[in-house]
């Protein structure tokens, strides 16, 4: 009986987790992915691969507002923003296209459907024991459970997820410590 109320109120305490850091903007800093500010304010968070940029637009807040998607037509892409001097084609791409400036923008979670990044309080994994966690069973369950423990003690990151991966950034400086 003491294991069912202990997964009935680690449910409560992470989803009560989950619904305040939803209303929260945290910092995001561009690493293989690129940030910035608009000329009318707006902020975008960019995704690329071969052949097309991902844009998601952010209002001033950090609230999502729409994805765009652009073919680049560009022949070699960096594999992230800390490469844009030595592929300079998709940063003069980026700043002709969108008229931005590079910067570290603030953010609210949000997920779209694919393409493109999405922004989330809890990695997929964590969140699935919101969804049901009674679904789990045995050394899984109890993985996930000292996994979220630990995940609501620290209370120092979220995940950008982008590319089939699931990026670890740090709350109070928006840069990406794991993946």
């Amino acid at each position: 009986m003491a294991e069912i109320t202990d997964i009935e109120d680690l449910w409560e305490r992470a989803w009560a987790y989950w619904q305040a850091r939803q209303q929260r903007a945290v910092p995001l800093q561009p690493e293989r992915w690129y940030t910035g500010v608009c000329s009318d304010g707006r902020q975008l968070l960019t995704v690329f691969d071969d052949t097309d940029v991902v844009v998601c637009w952010l209002d001033y807040g950090g609230r999502y507002q729409r994805t765009e998607v652009v073919a680049h037509e560009l022949g070699e892409t960096p594999g992230g923003y800390y490469e844009r001097t030595d592929y300079p084609e998709l940063h003069q791409f980026l700043r002709q296209r969108f008229d931005y400036r590079d910067e570290p923008i603030r953010v609210m979670p949000f997920e779209v459907a694919s393409p493109g990044p999405a922004i989330k309080p809890l990695p997929h994994w964590l969140f699935g024991f919101l969804l049901d966690p009674y679904e789990l069973e045995g050394d899984r369950l109890r993985r996930v459970t000292e996994d979220l423990e630990g995940w609501l003690a620290k209370d120092d990151t979220y995940v950008l997820e982008a590319w089939g991966n699931t990026f670890f950034i740090d709350r109070r400086d928006g840069h990406c410590t794991a993946s």
